[in-house]
């Protein structure tokens, strides 16, 4: 969760635009319509000790509304300030995400932390079968290992092997390692590119 958000809802300053990403459950959601007739919402997002009181204008809440109702862990990404009425943290949401969508597209790279001894014959093939059903993806993969010498190296397995991070991929990996094995390295810019979350540009 830290590698996906700017820092939690209490540590943030209400500077005047300052753009944030924080995380938490939606909580007192209310929808109504604006003067043109556009659904609208505000919540407030707790993260369990602090709270952000959340604007969702009809762009994104038009691509948003599976997510506003999805019961879960919410990243909001927004410009920030305060409001007058409750003094709380307040958020003109730029885009929604549940946790797990998120995670998947913000994920960067995986590492697979294979375990000690050497591996079973025909490893290198199954792990190729494995990865061969996800490689549409731009999610770079590397095995780690240990060498001769007992340390730990690290090897990128190349474009042509890059992911689609999704739930089958990982339950695959388990075969080759326990899911504590597998290393998440998350770059929450790639949010940026997600039309859906409310961003159509590239990040920088």
């Amino acid at each position: 969760m830290a590698q996906l958000t700017t820092e939690p809802i209490a540590a943030v300053q209400p500077l005047p635009e300052r753009s944030v990403t924080v995380a938490g459950l939606i909580k007192e959601l209310r929808t109504f319509q604006n003067r043109r007739g556009e659904m609208m919402a505000f919540f407030q997002l707790d993260d369990g000790k602090s709270s952000a009181d959340v604007s969702v204008f009809p762009d994104l809440y038009a691509r948003s509304r599976a997510t506003l109702n999805s019961g879960g862990i919410v990243l909001a990404r927004g410009t920030t300030g305060l409001d007058d009425r409750t003094g709380l943290l307040a958020l003109k949401a730029e885009g929604l995400w549940t946790l797990d969508t998120a995670r998947k597209l913000a994920l960067r790279s995986l590492v697979i932390n294979l375990p000690e001894g050497r591996p079973k014959p025909g490893f290198a093939k199954r792990l190729q079968a494995s990865l061969r059903e996800f490689t549409s993806g731009d999610t770079a993969v590397f095995l780690r290992f240990p060498n001769e010498n007992g340390d730990r190296v690290s090897i990128a397995l190349g474009e042509q092997w890059q992911v689609t991070a999704n739930d089958a991929l990982f339950e695959a990996l388990s075969h080759f390692c326990d899911q504590e094995g597998l290393e998440f390295q998350y770059d929450p810019r790639r949010l940026l590119s997600d039309p859906a979350g409310g961003f159509e540009i590239k990040a920088a």
